[in-house]
């Protein structure tokens, strides 16, 4: 994972090869600047206010809560994140650990999948026979149109509740 160190101030302090790797910044770059520098602009006003309340009561936490976290890379384009955060004591001083993944590549193929999924249930839905699926259990997962048509929606329905000519079950 890219980890980034800021001070209280929320400076820059520390970043490893993955975190200048995966943003495109050299560390001489970073250092002394402020976290919001690798942020996209519009996001730097509602970071800085979250930042002063979350310095206030510090705790380890997962960032994002169910929204898409972005960072800003030097070229300009955005790459989503899942991020943590951690307050880090040294002496007096407190720190703040934040540990970044770049999902880019998880996205791409979550959405691959999503579109892979579509095709097969279009695919199914439209085949000119009857088509149903049943899960260990025996109860319906999936039917076709033309299931639906020739029996109701099963979806959900145990094998043995469902009506059907002897011949069909064999």
């Amino acid at each position: 994972d890219a980890i980034i160190v800021v001070d209280a101030d929320g400076c820059i302090v520390f970043m490893n090869a993955t975190a200048t790797d995966t943003l495109g910044y050299a560390k001489e770059e970073c250092l002394g600047k402020s976290i919001e520098m690798l942020m996209p602009k519009a996001l730097w006003e509602r970071h800085r206010t979250a930042r002063a309340r979350y310095t206030s009561y510090p705790s380890p936490r997962t960032m994002g809560d169910g929204r898409d976290l972005v960072a800003r890379h030097r070229d300009g384009y955005e790459i989503p994140l899942e991020m943590s955060l951690s307050p880090l004591m040294v002496n007096t001083a407190t720190f703040f650990v934040v540990a970044i993944r770049d999902v880019t590549v998880r996205r791409r193929a979550e959405q691959a999948l999503r579109e892979s999924e579509a095709r097969f249930k279009a695919a199914i839905e439209n085949l000119p026979f009857l088509f149903w699926s049943y899960d260990i259990e025996g109860r319906c997962i999936m039917q076709n149109a033309s299931c639906r048509d020739a029996w109701g929606d099963q979806v959900g329905k145990l094998l043995d509740d469902v009506v059907m000519d002897d011949d069909m079950r064999a």
